[in-house]
């Protein structure tokens, strides 16, 4: 099956955002935890233990879905923008909630 360049792009963001996510889960994460201790309904959603991992894996799976089944392209293209979307709204939310949170 032969990708266009616009696949490419969304599917590099979107490891790219994946990894960013990971990131911020796994190095930012506990010290705003203790920082923010005890946390507000809000930021406790977005600094919770499951919200990244989830919004990135489901990103991935969406990407990889597009890139596996057969569908015409611009139906692969908008499942793999949707992950894309997706995957970077959540790692946004929870990264300018704590910022907000942390600075008062």
């Amino acid at each position: 099956m032969r990708f266009g360049t616009a696949f490419r792009v969304v599917a590099a963001a979107q490891i790219a955002v994946s990894a960013m996510a990971v990131v911020f889960w796994a190095v930012a994460r506990p010290p705003l935890l203790d920082l923010l201790a005890p946390p507000s309904p809000l930021v406790g959603v977005a600094l919770s233990r499951w919200l990244l991992p989830a919004a990135a894996l489901l990103g991935v799976g969406c990407t990889f879905a597009a890139a596996v089944a057969r569908l015409k392209r611009s139906q692969r293209m908008r499942l793999a923008a949707s992950g894309l979307c997706g995957s970077a709204f959540v790692l946004v939310f929870a990264a300018l909630t704590s910022l907000a949170a942390a600075m008062g």
